[in-house]
Parts: structure tokens; sequence; C-alpha cells
């Protein structure tokens, strides 16, 4: 089975508008779902969901994790650093 995907490379790109993780965590609450990727409903319908739509979308958040790792692991260094400073 072959499966047509949207490239996801955008999200790398300098403009890319990267939800902060406050908004993240309030859209999650607030619809119980990450945003682009539709509701276990739509999903769940009768209809079907198409394939490659889908794993359009988990790559794009994928993609999106790996730039909330490298910021929060860069948050962590200048902590780090600080610490190390104030021990000093």
């Amino acid at each position: 089975m072959r499966v047509n995907l949207l490239g996801c490379d955008f999200v790398f790109e300098d403009d890319y508008p990267l939800m902060p993780l406050e908004n993240l965590k309030q859209y999650i609450e607030r619809n119980k779902h990450l945003p682009g990727i539709e509701p276990a409903k739509i999903m769940e319908s009768s209809d079907g969901y198409s394939l490659g739509k889908l794993q359009s979308g988990l790559l794009q958040k994928v993609e999106e994790l790996t730039l909330y790792i490298l910021e929060i692991e860069e948050r962590i260094k200048k902590l780090e650093s600080t610490t190390e400073t104030m021990k000093q």
C-alpha cells in the first residue's frame, strides 16, 4: 500500500508560528486533541479518514515536538549556567 503524504519541513522554517507551550496546553485542555489533528469522533466516523492526511499531521507534530525539545534544552542550559555563576 502506498500513501501520498504532504511534506512537513515547513515546520523548520524561521517564520513557522510554533504555538507557545502555554497556549498548546490550553488548547489541549479545551479541545481534548492536538491542534491540526482531527478529534477522534471525526476519525472514527463511518466515512473513514485519510491515512495520508493523518500521517502528515503526525509528522508535523513530531517536528514541532523536536522544536519544543530544542527550545527546552536551550532554557535548561541557560538555567544551569546561571546556577553555576551563582555558586561562584
